[in-house]
């Protein structure tokens, strides 16, 4: 049953083929993109005849381009990992389409000036370069970054769409699309306290802070809901009756070469690749920058950028 859209003023845009169709923006990309075949026929059938009916056509003729301002998106991080491997993946295959490319620029890899910090440094090289749009990468979601107050007054206030990517503890005062953090730490937890077993919350690298601070924010979700829990290395023995629960699929795999994996194993972490049972939440960032760079084509097309949009984890039940 398909949802009544709002007042059409333009051209037809994604988020209106969503709510016409009752679909999730995610779902709607996917459908009209270089890989219609992730999404299952039926809704594939239906948002393409939505779609026709509305004349919608990819915006190949971006107002930034127009103007002059480049064919590049900048992707800004503090350091090129497994997630924003990912998060480029999904980024690089919704922008090229539209003619754009991502430009990874990592922060601290770019000469400064006396008496400037490496995120300004980086920052101002990225306005030098003349980018269409700017994708941050927040490194943690726990704290934000000493680098947004730079990034918010020399690209955001200039009138540059730029958009935050991950999670943010508080208001960043720019347009955020994150994970849904809090929704994954709850899945996990719900599954575990179903067998009435304790968390062993497994950390591959705690001086890492993303996954020391997602792995925080497990024990404090199980504390809310009153399910025991204690911390475990990979390295260490796991007691009976507890169930593991991992920052990362590599965390998970790790512990489990040490022995049979029983059934109940959870990962957080690449829910499709993860071979043990029990229940695996996988955050999809390859999707938040699938959906990251479509919000950034459409506020290139003129529209604005929605201050919060949150991509729910996938997860799957293995036996």
């Amino acid at each position: 049953m398909s949802r009544p859209g709002r007042p059409r003023t333009g051209a037809p845009t994604l988020r209106e083929i969503a709510e016409r169709t009752g679909y999730g923006l995610m779902t709607v990309s996917r459908a009209l993109g270089p890989d219609p075949e992730a999404v299952t026929a039926d809704k594939r059938l239906r948002i393409q005849a939505v779609a026709a009916e509305l004349n919608y056509r990819p915006n190949l003729n971006i107002r930034a381009l127009r103007r002059g301002s480049g064919t590049l998106v900048g992707l800004l991080c503090e350091r090129f990992d497994a997630r924003v491997h990912d998060l480029l993946i999904g980024l690089h295959d919704v922008l090229v389409p539209q003619g754009l490319l991502p430009c990874l620029m990592v922060i601290g890899h770019h000469p400064a000036r006396p008496g400037m910090d490496p995120g300004t440094a980086t920052i101002h090289h990225l306005v030098e370069r003349r980018m269409a749009a700017v994708l941050a990468v927040l490194p943690r979601p726990d704290a934000l970054p000493d680098w947004l107050p730079a990034l918010r007054r020399e690209v955001h206030d200039r009138g540059l769409p730029t958009l935050l990517a991950g999670a943010a503890p508080q208001q960043a005062d720019l347009p955020l699309v994150r994970s849904d953090l809090p929704t994954a730490a709850g899945l996990l937890v719900e599954h575990a306290a179903a067998q009435g077993s304790r968390l062993a919350v497994v950390d591959e690298n705690p001086g890492d802070p993303w996954t020391t601070a997602l792995a925080g924010l497990i024990t404090a979700t199980a504390t809310e809901r009153g399910v025991s829990w204690f911390r475990l290395l990979p390295d260490q023995d796991l007691p009976d009756h507890a169930v593991p629960v991992a920052t990362s699929t590599a965390a998970l795999l790790a512990l489990a070469g040490q022995r049979t994996p029983p059934a109940g194993w959870i990962s957080s972490g690449d829910a499709s690749t993860c071979p043990l049972a029990g229940l695996a939440v996988d955050l999809a960032d390859r999707d938040l920058g699938t959906l990251a760079g479509q919000l950034l084509i459409e506020a290139l097309a003129g529209r604005p950028l929605p201050a919060c949009t949150d991509l729910p984890p996938r997860h799957r039940r293995a036996t």
